[in-house]
Order: C-alpha cells, then sequence, then structure tokens
C-alpha cells in the first residue's frame, strides 16, 4: 500500500488498469494488482539526498537578515515559480519521449497493415495508455508535441495527433478515465484503412478526380474490416474507423448517417480528424493557423456537432476570433486575437448577463484555472438582444467602445 506504480511486466492487454502510472491507495486497486494476470510491476522509489557537509561560515561572513512576512511569500512565489518550470521541462522532456516512440510504432504499424498483416493491439493499446496518462500530467505540452509533424510522415503522425485530441477532449467532457484507452485506440486506428489507398491518389497535389475520390472514402470501410480482424480491440475503434468522416446532416460518407445515429465516439473523432489535417503541413499544402482553421470549421453548417465542437476549443484553448461567448464571471465577451507574448486565449468581455447591461470593456484571459474567466459556451446575440452586432463585434476586437452601436433602438 501506498506504492507508485510507472510500469507493468507482460501483457498490456489484459491488465485490469487504463493507465500505467499511479499510486496504491486503497485496498481495491491493491487486490486487482495483485490478482491480474501481470507477471510483475514496476515501482517508483523516491531516495532522499543526505545534505553535502560544508564547512561553516566564518562569523564575519554570516548575512543577517530579518524575516518578514512578505519575504516569506516572495520566497514562496519563487519556490513555486521554478517548480512549475521544473515540472513543465518534466512533462516536455516526457511528451517529446512518447512521441518518438510514437514515430516508431505507428509506422511499423502501418506498414505491417500495407502487408496485408492484422494489427499488433499490444503495441498499440500500450502506446495509447502512455499517450493518455501524458495528456493527464500535462495536456498542453502534448498537445504541443503532438503538432509537431514532417509532411513526410503525416498519414501516421496524424493518428497519433488526433488520439491525443480525443484523449483530451474526453478528459474535458468528463468523461470516465476507463475510456481513454479505447477512445486513444479510435485515434490511433482511425486512418489505418488508408495503407490501402494508393500514395499516388493520397499525396496527389491537384484537385482529385471523382473517381480518386470515391477510391478515397474507401479508406473508412477498409480500415474497419483491417482491425475487425484483431480480436483484442474495442468496438469504439471500429466505429470512428468507419464513420469518423459522417456529417451531422447525413452529408457524409460512407454511410450518410446524420444526428443520434452518430455516436458521441464518432463525433469526437469527425472534429479532431479535421482540425489536425487543417493545421498540419501536407505534400501539396501548408498548415492553417488554428483559430483560422477553427473559423472555418465553425462555418461549415451541418458537419460538425456544435455544442461538442465548442467543447473540443475549450479542451485545447483556442477560439476563433469574433465569437461571442458566455463567460464563467457572468459576462459576455467577444473572443480576441491570442496574445503575442504568449499565445493565450483572450476574451473582451463587455456585458453584464445578470444586470443585463453594458458595463466597460475589459481584457480577460481564458483557461480552466480560477485565476482567470473561462469561455462555458458560444453565445447568440439576438437572445442578448444585441443588435448590429457585426459593427459591434469588430469594435470590440479594435479596442472601441461598442455601446453607440448597439443603441437597442436600431
Amino acid at each position: 500500500m501506498g506504492m507508485k506504480v510507472v510500469g507493468f511486466e507482460g501483457s498490456w492487454l489484459h491488465h485490469p488498469f487504463w493507465k500505467s502510472n499511479f499510486v496504491i491507495d486503497d485496498a481495491e486497486t491493491l487486490r486487482r494488482v495483485q490478482e491480474s494476470s501481470v507477471a510483475g510491476v514496476i515501482i517508483e522509489i523516491q531516495a532522499e539526498e543526505a545534505p553535502t557537509p560544508t564547512a561553516a561560515p566564518a562569523a564575519s561572513s554570516i548575512e543577517r537578515k530579518v524575516i518578514t512576512p512578505a519575504l516569506l511569500a516572495e520566497a514562496r512565489s519563487d519556490r513555486a515559480v521554478a517548480s512549475r518550470s521544473t515540472s513543465q521541462d518534466a512533462d516536455l522532456t516526457r511528451a517529446k519521449a512518447v512521441m518518438n516512440r510514437a514515430r516508431k510504432v505507428m509506422f511499423d504499424l502501418f506498414e505491417q497493415a500495407r502487408l496485408g498483416r492484422a494489427v499488433r493491439a499490444g503495441e498499440v493499446t500500450a502506446l495509447a495508455d502512455e499517450i493518455a496518462d501524458s495528456v493527464e500530467r500535462n495536456p498542453g505540452a502534448m498537445l504541443n508535441v503532438a503538432r509537431l509533424k514532417s509532411k513526410t510522415e503525416y498519414t501516421y503522425m496524424h493518428s497519433v495527433a488526433v488520439c491525443t485530441l480525443m484523449i483530451n477532449l474526453a478528459k474535458t467532457l468528463n468523461m470516465p478515465e476507463e475510456t481513454f484507452r479505447p477512445i486513444g485506440l479510435a485515434g490511433l486506428l482511425h486512418d489505418v484503412g488508408k495503407v490501402t489507398i494508393p500514395l499516388e491518389i493520397l499525396d496527389k497535389a491537384d484537385k482529385l478526380t471523382d473517381p480518386e475520390y470515391e477510391e478515397i472514402k474507401r479508406h473508412t470501410i477498409n480500415g474497419r474490416d483491417l482491425i475487425a480482424e484483431s480480436a483484442d480491440l474495442p468496438e469504439i475503434a471500429l466505429d470512428v474507423c468507419a464513420h469518423h468522416h459522417e456529417k451531422m446532416d447525413g452529408t457524409g460518407y460512407p454511410f450518410g448517417l446524420q444526428g443520434s445515429a452518430l455516436s458521441i465516439h464518432a463525433r469526437m473523432g469527425a472534429i479532431c480528424d479535421v482540425y489536425d489535417a487543417l493545421t498540419s503541413d501536407r505534400v501539396y499544402k501548408a498548415g492553417w493557423t488554428p483559430q483560422d482553421a477553427l473559423s472555418s470549421m465553425q462555418d461549415w453548417e451541418g458537419h460538425f456537432d456544435l455544442p461538442l465542437f465548442f467543447q473540443f476549443q475549450r479542451s485545447i484553448g483556442i477560439f476563433p476570433v469574433g465569437m461571442l461567448v458566455e463567460l464563467r464571471s457572468q459576462r459576455l465577451g467577444v473572443i480576441l486575437p491570442t496574445g503575442r507574448r504568449n499565445g493565450r486565449a483572450r476574451a473582451r468581455a463587455f456585458y453584464d448577463m445578470r444586470a443585463q447591461d453594458f458595463i466597460p470593456p475589459e481584457i480577460v484571459l481564458l483557461d480552466d484555472s480560477l485565476s482567470h474567466d473561462q469561455a462555458m459556451r458560444q453565445a447568440d446575440p439576438a437572445r442578448w438582444s444585441l443588435p448590429n452586432w457585426d459593427l459591434a463585434r469588430a469594435a470590440l476586437i479594435d479596442g472601441k467602445d461598442p455601446r453607440p452601436l448597439l443603441d437597442r433602438a436600431a
């Protein structure tokens, strides 16, 4: 009891835990480890370092300082900043290591599938667990590293990015932790069917012909059939593989499903797949900026589940410029371009929802911490009686007072 497990020996497929990094802090967890089929566990041992002996300083060299509450607070703050910096560096190093392993695993997986061999569930399951654990530690580090892929490795590393985005979205939606593994596997395997498509079609720079487009569309069913040969893969993976190109209005492929006929996981896969595709450099195009990609996706009527799409934006901390949002502080705000220095999401709050009145505009940072504000949902200008909204939005983005443009009598 109290040991920290950091890995398993033996099969990754049959151990009863969704991740391989946790503390044994209750009797039920201890029982599940002892009764599992794994050959052994790897634990972390924290060893205290003995202080290095130093000679006592001469009396004349001792600096005497009166310790005040302000000095104590400053010292604590410095230690906290240093601790956060060290922790973030470690998380980034860990995320890069996971991505390096992912390159090899996914390259091998796609090559084996190209040769017609069944997907080896053990390796890809272990990778999904590693990615989920890294997202749990520091989603920002993992999301940033997942975007770093060359044009030539897009086909298989795109799947790693989609896996990361889907797990992070599941975390934002407060889905149970035990679903992270199957959702991650769905992301890793959603495009495996592309191994059946000729490369001259996949990487074609010009517009596809109708027959070529029909060939591309086959990758959804082909992929589902490929992974269906492995009995150890979850149903979620087959679902997302087959349906990540369906649309909410029924105009997608391969079956033209719509609305409630699409599972939450298929809807998540559709959003994450398109976002990473738009923001990635490809052989035939340069990637879009995240805000440009989200703005375009927002305008594709009938394509995505819009409430879920907003939660996706929350999960990555990026929103289209000009979007009207309801803030946690019970104010309305309009999304601004990200700050130049740190790229963090910002909004200009201008309306008190409780008082139903305008307030002096104020720039707020948006994240999940209690130190700043948070965008809770997209707002409808008509719901809040905001006429001339297009003009007022432009004024807010430019830092001007929108109240003259929002005259209710207009």
